[in-house]
């Protein structure tokens, strides 16, 4: 009588397994999926971050480069020679 009362609790055990398997399969790919579509949204996030940290430096070394223009002119204007600055620019 034990015995087959072990045997039908180990068939059950199995059978409960089985049907929790298909469950976590499930459960596991839909993780799996949101872990996809995470990383995906960290790198179109991390993209535009850097698109913008391009543009921040472009705009200031442009700002840079007028104002070097600007006081170039200047000290031309003055008498100084700035033939360095416009070899400088050409490259």
């Amino acid at each position: 009588m034990a015995a087959s009362i072990s045997a039908s609790v180990a068939r059950n055990q199995e059978v409960a397994q089985i049907k929790r398997a298909g469950k976590e399969a499930r459960n596991e790919s839909k993780l799996a999926q949101k872990a996809v579509e995470a990383a995906a949204k960290a790198h179109a996030k991390s993209q535009e971050l850097r698109q913008s940290q391009k543009q921040k430096i472009w705009v200031a070394r442009h700002k840079l480069l007028d104002a070097w223009s600007k006081h170039a002119l200047s000290l031309q204007q003055r008498g100084t020679s700035t033939g360095w600055f416009g070899e400088w620019k050409k490259t």
